[in-house]
């Protein structure tokens, strides 16, 4: 069989490697069948000993004779070993002008972080004198600049806070709005946990403002709304739910729970005194237990029930089927 060693060869020399080294074929015995170098075919043998030391699979050896770094992989049938020489002189040219270019760039990374560290420093202190001279209307305070901003961003913090709960409060009741109301509910029906909605209207609400005045028809609102609060605690949230309608979440599934607490809200108003003697204020209410349905379907449903509170004669609560 005519094997043409040379040209087997061939692609060893189109190997790209990352250092210039050889790479080339041996057998177990060392000798090598292929080279990058054809010349140097069946010329050279590696060290039997060094083939020895050979494993299966891919590793490094260094070849102490010949100052060569060795990386080789094995082939188990035929018992072949392809490797890549690199002399260590070419490792040592390599490394100590690769290490001083890393040695350079840090040099120059320290130099452009203590750069940036002294600009910064004196951008944020002119930074907060400015800060603070802004919101005190140029009138800065001896002391450390840090303490003032410090301040600052706390009165700033309590504002943001006050705005956040103006945001989420109705001005004339102090209960959370319907804004709120909507993402509250939604967030119930995320959760999946379950409880029960009430909605509460407030009955004959229009004469009331009709004969009395709108500023009692307010008071009227805000005294149903502390009512509610007192009775509710921490078992409900009360929200302005619109106009004369009010709502309430009640966690759980105790409706029956949640049935009491309205009744004990509705009979409370409905017996206290007013500062007009013919006033009398009642509500009419709806409740339904969250039954796993969407938002719409649960508020219509509940709705309904109110509705037939106020059709069946006002000042009662009827629960939704």
């Amino acid at each position: 069989m005519n094997v043409d060693l040379e040209q087997m060869s061939y692609p060893l020399r189109q190997l790209m490697s990352p250092l210039k080294g050889e790479f080339y074929l041996v057998d177990r015995a060392g000798d090598i069948l292929l080279h990058s170098d054809v010349g140097n075919l069946f010329r050279h043998r590696v060290d039997r000993r060094l083939i020895e030391q050979m494993t299966n699979g891919a590793d490094h050896l260094f070849d102490a004779k010949r100052q060569t770094h060795l990386y080789y992989y094995s082939f188990s049938n035929p018992d072949w070993f392809v490797i890549y020489a690199v002399s260590d002189a070419r490792f040592k040219e390599v490394s100590s002008r690769e290490s001083y270019q890393i040695q350079i760039t840090l040099v120059g990374s320290m130099l452009i972080c203590l750069l940036c560290w002294w600009s910064l420093r004196h951008v944020l202190s002119k930074m907060i004198f400015e800060i603070i001279a802004l919101m005190r209307a140029g009138r800065i305070h001896a002391g450390k600049p840090g303490d003032q901003l410090r301040q600052e961003i706390q009165s700033g913090h309590r504002q943001m806070l006050e705005a956040v709960e103006a945001s989420n409060t109705d001005a004339l009741t102090g209960l959370f709005n319907r804004r709120c109301f909507d993402k509250a509910l939604d967030d119930q029906l995320i959760a999946g946990r379950p409880f029960c909605l009430g909605l509460i209207d407030l009955d004959n609400f229009k004469s009331i403002n009709d004969t009395h005045g709108h500023p009692v028809g307010d008071e009227v609102l805000r005294a149903v709304a502390r009512e509610g609060r007192q009775i509710a605690g921490q078992e409900a949230t009360l929200y302005r739910y619109g106009g004369e309608e009010l709502a309430i979440i009640i966690p759980g599934e105790d409706s029956v729970r949640a049935l009491t607490l309205l009744e004990q809200w509705r009979t409370q108003v409905a017996q206290r005194p007013w500062r007009e003697p013919e006033l009398v204020v009642t509500f009419s209410a709806g409740l339904g237990l969250w039954r796993q349905e969407s938002a719409e379907q649960l508020l219509a449903r509940v709705d309904q029930a109110l509705y037939q509170a106020n059709d069946a004669g006002k000042n009662r609560v009827h629960h939704a089927d």
